[in-house]
C-alpha cells in the first residue's frame, strides 16, 4: 500500500480517451507536478547555489519518497538529505544516496534512528512489540538478504558493509558525508517511531545536521546523540 501511494505521487496516468476540454493526455502525480515546477524555476532563474539552501527530510515512508525524488529529479541539489526512522531498504539507500552525493560534492546525508532498545521494545498494546520498522523487517516485508532490511533500524547498519567502498578517493569523500545518528533513548529524545513528527524533535534534528555540516560538532560516539561516522572504508 505504501509503495502504491508513492507510485501515485510520481506516476503519469494515461487516459484511455483524450478529454475534449483537456489538451494533455497525461495526468502526473501531485508531487511530480510540484517538483517539475521547482526544477523549471531553478533552471530558468539560474539561482546562485550559495544563496539557496534546501534541506530534504523524509520520515518513515517519506524516506522512500525522498529516494524516488532524488532519482527522478537528479538535477536538483539539496544541501542536506535527512532520513528520520527511515522505512527505505538498505538496497534502496545504496542505489540512491551514494550516487547522489557523487553528483553534488557539498551535499550531506543524515539518518536518525531510535535506540536499539526503543526500536525493538516499542509497546503497542495487543500488537507485537517493536516499531513499524521492526514489523516491516519481520512480518510485512522480510528481506531475502540483509540489505533488504530497513535503514532506520540502527541495528541493521552493519548490513551496509556487504558492499564496501574501495580506497578510491572519490568514494572516500562520499563516505565522509554519510552520517548515521542513533538517539540513546534519554529524556528529551524520541522514544517511539511516530515521535519524530512531534514538536521540537524535527527542529533538534535540523540543528544537529546543520552543526555537523558546518563542522561545529564532532562526529564521534560520545554525547547525548551517537553519530556514527559513515560507512567505514574497508
Amino acid at each position: 500500500m505504501m509503495r502504491r501511494r508513492i507510485d501515485q505521487m510520481f506516476a503519469h496516468q494515461r487516459r484511455p480517451l483524450k478529454h475534449f476540454f483537456l489538451e494533455k493526455d497525461k495526468n502526473p502525480g501531485a508531487l511530480r507536478q510540484f517538483f517539475e515546477q521547482v526544477e523549471e524555476y531553478v533552471q530558468e532563474m539560474a539561482i546562485d547555489s550559495d544563496r539557496l539552501e534546501v534541506t530534504l527530510v523524509g520520515h518513515s515512508m517519506g524516506a522512500i519518497v525522498v529516494n524516488r525524488l532524488l532519482r527522478d529529479f537528479s538535477s536538483l541539489k539539496f544541501d542536506r538529505v535527512i532520513y528520520m526512522g527511515a522505512a527505505a531498504s538498505i538496497d534502496d539507500f545504496i542505489t540512491t544516496i551514494p550516487p547522489y552525493l557523487g553528483r553534488f560534492e557539498e551535499s550531506r546525508f543524515f539518518s536518525f534512528s531510535l535506540s536499539n532498545s526503543d526500536e525493538a521494545g516499542e509497546f503497542n498494546w495487543f500488537l507485537p512489540r517493536g516499531s513499524l520498522l521492526v514489523w516491516i523487517d519481520n512480518i510485512y516485508e522480510p528481506g531475502l538478504s540483509a540489505t533488504g532490511k530497513r535503514v532506520g533500524f540502527f541495528r541493521n547498519r552493519d548490513a551496509m558493509k556487504v558492499r564496501p567502498y574501495t580506497e578510491d578517493l572519490h568514494e572516500r569523500a562520499i563516505c565522509n558525508r554519510l552520517h548515521f545518528v542513533k538517539f540513546p533513548g534519554l529524556q528529551g529524545d524520541p522514544l517511539k517511531h511516530g515521535q519524530f513528527n512531534d514538536n521540537g524533535y524535527l527542529q533538534r534534528i535540523l540543528k544537529i545536521a546543520d552543526s555537523a555540516s558546518q563542522g561545529q560538532i564532532e562526529v564521534d560516539c560520545e554525547g547525548c546523540v551517537v553519530p556514527v561516522p559513515c560507512l567505514e572504508v574497508e
